[in-house]
């Protein structure tokens, strides 16, 4: 018996394997380490919770980036992938991040509905902004603040319930002046002040709640696009009062009002599970799939050098992955600081150096540019590939005018841009980035042309995609065209950001100075020197040290002409001796090719001239 309990107890003691599903849905992949049925609900609310977003907001689901989402069943499990704050992994229940491609959410199933809630939280991110919308920083939190609440019961799903934490905290504290709340951005959002950033989310969500679900029910989506629409082209305030019919001072009012009665309706809609499970396919998943997916995982809490390792090891055990490769090339970026993580608030820690590296960034656009060439076709991959190229160590969400690249560069970050607007052309980033691309390429192509066009009347208040649609016209002449569009961009209103006034002063200075040259051109082929010189005088003075030398060579080469068109006035006149040190001092200069040749000619001619006019005349007698 002793024997028996010997040979059983290694295999009593030993771990049980883990067993993962794999769930594929169109946009969204879901892992779980639940049971096959846990795991089946798990994918039936997530594709439902899309499938309603989209149709509140009115969003093609194919227009959305892919979503990993990872479920664990205990929060043990989670605790090796949670982002760091202070070297020890953060109490939470769930955690989502946002970079460039990746959309990763890691979830203990043992959070209930606080981790739910921070996951369709991220998740109304994930789907709200994926057209590259620029929302303001209120409504979009408050969007997510009160979409967060999500459930589902039988065949009825449930948007907008109420949130008590924020609604005891609004009537308890005091709150940020409308305005002020409609214009705070992320920079001035202070995570650390907790009670501040409390607040703010708070209040968003008092604000969004009572546009979409309060008396504004059936109206608040339209105002929502009206506005977004309208901010672009107007000062905040009267983009409100435009778009929902009343001022930010009655706006308080009504939220106060709101408030007060307490009374949160939210919206309910019938589940057609048929429908959603169409979509579901559930396998067991393979070891290296649960790898990757735990690997971006710590991608996404900024555990860069952990997640680098998982990556490696995936992609030595299969290296056809081509996304391992693109996460790879994102990794090379969080570490060179040119993106940022989003999603993650102040729950998290970077382990990322001081000093951006040249060598992270050449290493980026290798693994991006590998993965692309083994099939990767990802718009999301194919734009950050780009943006590494053409932004360099600027930070990739700040694109303006792109400027020192070489022209091989420009035109590669260019296809890449153009590749990506053919997946979607509803994105904004690829439009932006391909108008800031504009004023760098050499030549400007005709799918170039029709791409930054097509843009325009997608994103007509765009000023960056505007600045970009006027290069071609300012490439060629006639450039009044492309003059005027730059003009009146400079002019507003709205009054162009500083980076985006810089990019459009400099296109439009130089196409005044293709203007010039092509006037300068024309005197000269002319001869028209005396008054192509004080053009070029001019134009000496406006150059750039890297330019001057070639315009002084230039103006050098017209005073040569017309002094010799004098020269030749003079020996037409028989003014031989008088022309002959000019020429010699012509002839003499190689700077000067072709004229000293012709100069070297004439006095060639002259000596000829001068040997017969002095040989003696023999006597006939």
């Amino acid at each position: 018996m002793v024997a028996v309990l010997a040979l059983m107890l290694p295999v009593s003691a030993s771990a049980a394997p883990e067993v993962w599903f794999k769930v594929r849905m169109p946009n969204i992949t879901l892992f779980s380490d639940l049971s096959r049925e846990e795991t089946q609900a798990w994918a039936v609310e997530l594709h439902q919770f899309e499938d309603g977003m989209c149709y509140v907001f009115k969003i093609d689901p194919h227009s959305l980036s892919p979503l990993t989402v990872v479920v664990f069943r205990s929060d043990r499990a989670l605790t090796a992938f949670k982002p760091l704050k202070d070297g020890r992994p953060v109490k939470i229940g769930a955690f989502c991040s946002r970079i460039q491609f990746s959309n990763i959410a890691g979830v203990s199933d043992e959070a209930g509905d606080e981790g739910r809630r921070a996951l369709y939280h991220e998740a109304t991110h994930w789907i709200t902004l994926s057209g590259d919308s620029d929302m303001p920083l209120w409504m979009a939190e408050g969007l997510a603040e009160a979409y967060s609440t999500f459930s589902m019961k039988g065949d009825t799903f449930t948007f907008g319930a109420p949130l008590p934490s924020h609604d005891m905290l609004l009537r308890s504290w005091r709150w940020i002046p409308i305005p002020q709340l409609l214009a705070t951005d992320a920079g001035a959002l202070n995570y650390s002040d907790s009670n501040r950033t409390t607040i703010f989310y708070a209040e968003s969500w008092l604000a969004c709640h009572y546009l979409v679900f309060g008396d504004q029910f059936g109206s608040g989506i339209k105002g929502i696009e009206r506005y977004l629409d309208a901010r672009g082209s107007t000062n905040p305030e009267e983009a409100f009062a435009d778009a929902f019919g009343f001022t930010t001072a009655e706006f308080e009012t009504r939220l106060r009002t709101y408030l007060a009665h307490g009374k949160y309706r939210p919206i309910a809609g019938i589940f057609r599970r048929p429908e959603t499970e169409r979509d579901i396919h559930l396998e067991p998943a393979s070891k290296l799939d649960v790898d990757q997916a735990k690997a971006e995982l710590l991608l996404g809490a900024g555990r860069v050098s952990e997640a680098r390792a998982r990556l490696l090891e995936v992609l030595a055990a299969d290296p056809s992955r081509g996304r391992v490769k693109a996460l790879l090339g994102l990794a090379d970026l969080i570490d060179g600081q040119l993106v940022r993580i989003a999603g993650l608030g102040s729950q998290m820690e970077l382990l990322t150096p001081q000093v951006v590296s040249d060598e992270l960034r050449e290493s980026a656009i290798r693994n991006l540019n590998g993965a692309i060439a083994m099939g990767e076709s990802d718009q999301g991959i194919l734009l950050t590939a780009a943006e590494a190229i053409a932004v360099g160590k600027n930070q990739m969400e700040r694109i303006s005018g792109v400027t020192g690249l070489k022209t091989d560069e420009a035109r590669r970050a260019a296809d890449l841009c153009e590749r990506a607007t053919k997946a979607n052309p509803s994105s904004l980033r690829a439009a932006r980035l391909l108008g800031g691309l504009m004023g760098a390429l050499d030549p400007v192509t005709d799918a170039d042309a029709r791409t930054i066009r097509a843009a325009t009347l997608r994103f007509p208040a765009d000023p960056l995609v505007g600045i970009g649609a006027a290069v071609p016209a300012i490439r060629q002449a006639p450039r009044e065209g492309g003059e005027m569009q730059l003009e009146a961009l400079l002019n507003g209103p709205p009054a162009l950001p500083s980076g985006l006034s810089h990019y459009a002063r400099g296109l439009l200075e130089d196409a005044r100075k293709l203007d010039r040259m092509d006037r300068l051109n024309e005197l000269l082929g002319a001869s028209r020197f005396d008054e192509a010189l004080p053009l070029l005088d001019d134009e000496i003075r406006r150059a750039s040290p890297a330019e001057r030398p070639m315009l002084e060579s230039t103006r050098k080469m017209a005073r040569c002409a017309m002094d010799m068109a004098r020269l030749v006035d003079w020996l037409n006149d028989g003014r031989f001796e008088e022309a002959r040190p000019e020429l010699q001092a012509i002839a003499a200069d190689p700077s000067l090719a072709p004229l000293n040749l012709q100069a070297a000619q004439i006095l060639q001619k002259i000596a000829e001239a001068n040997s017969q006019s002095a040989v003696p005349h023999r006597d006939s007698n």
